[in-house]
C-alpha cells in the first residue's frame, strides 16, 4: 500500500529536482557566455590580470571550474553557437553536449535528438561508432568483487592526486565507472579536478602523470 502523502512529496521533490537541474544548465551557459566575453574583450586586464588563465585561477573557487575546463567549455559554447543550437546546449548540459561535440556539426538535429533520448552508455557507443571506433566492450562482473581496501581509502584521504585539495571523490581510473569491471581501481580527485577529467578528452587530460605517481607512491610506501 503506497502512502499517498509520501507519494505526493516524492513527486514534488522530483519536480523540484528537475527544475533546479534545468536552472543549473541555463546558469552554466550564462556563466560560460560571461567568461567568453571577459576573455574575448581582454577585460581581465582591467581587473589587474596579465592573462585570462591567471584570472580564472584566482576565480576558481567562485566559479567551480579549473582553467582547462573553462577553456573546453568556451570551445563547446562556440561550437553550439556556430550551429545555432545554444538553446539545446542549455537543455543538454555540458556533459552530454561534450559527448556529441565531435559529431553534432555534421547533423545537429540527429545528434541532439540522440543526446536527448539515449542512455549515457548508448550515446557513448554511438559517438564511438561514428568516430570509427568499436563499441565499449560489455564486461562481466568480477567473480568476487572487493571494495577499496581500508588502507587505500585512508591513503586517498590525503587529498586530490592532482592538486592536493580536500575533500575528494574516488574516481574510477584508468576507465570510467561505465567502462570498468573493478570498483577498486580508483584515484582521489577533488570535485573541480573530477569535473575537469570528465569534460576533457582522455589524451588531453594533464593529470595522468599525477595519477601514476600517486599509485606508485602508495605501492612503494611499504618499502620505505
Amino acid at each position: 500500500m503506497i502512502d499517498i502523502a509520501l507519494s505526493d512529496k516524492a513527486h514534488l521533490l522530483r519536480h523540484r529536482m528537475r527544475k533546479v537541474a534545468e536552472g543549473v544548465k541555463v546558469n552554466f551557459v550564462e556563466l560560460i557566455r560571461c567568461l567568453k566575453e571577459i576573455k574575448d574583450g581582454d577585460y581581465h586586464t582591467s581587473l589587474g590580470y596579465d592573462s585570462f588563465a591567471d584570472f580564472i585561477r584566482d576565480e576558481e573557487a567562485a566559479i567551480g571550474f579549473r582553467y582547462n575546463t573553462v577553456r573546453a567549455y568556451i570551445h563547446l559554447y562556440e561550437l553550439y553557437t556556430d550551429i545555432d543550437r545554444v538553446a539545446e546546449l542549455e537543455f543538454l548540459g555540458p556533459y552530454r553536449a561534450q559527448l556529441i561535440a565531435g559529431q553534432v556539426k555534421e547533423d545537429p538535429d540527429e545528434w541532439i535528438a540522440k543526446a536527448e533520448t539515449l542512455s549515457t552508455k548508448d550515446l557513448i557507443n554511438e559517438t564511438r561508432l561514428a568516430s570509427g571506433k568499436q563499441e565499449m566492450p560489455v564486461l562481466p562482473p568480477p567473480e568476487s568483487p572487493s571494495p577499496v581496501s581500508s588502507s587505500y581509502q585512508e591513503y586517498c584521504k590525503r587529498g586530490c592526486c592532482f592538486c592536493g585539495k580536500k575533500p575528494v571523490d574516488l574516481h574510477h581510473y584508468p576507465n570510467t565507472r561505465v567502462n570498468t569491471d573493478d570498483d577498486r581501481k580508483v584515484i582521489p580527485l577533488c570535485r573541480a579536478c573530477h569535473s575537469e577529467f570528465h569534460s576533457t578528452p582522455w589524451s588531453e587530460w594533464t593529470g595522468h602523470k599525477h595519477a601514476i605517481n600517486f599509485l606508485f607512491n602508495y605501492i612503494l610506501r611499504g618499502e620505505e
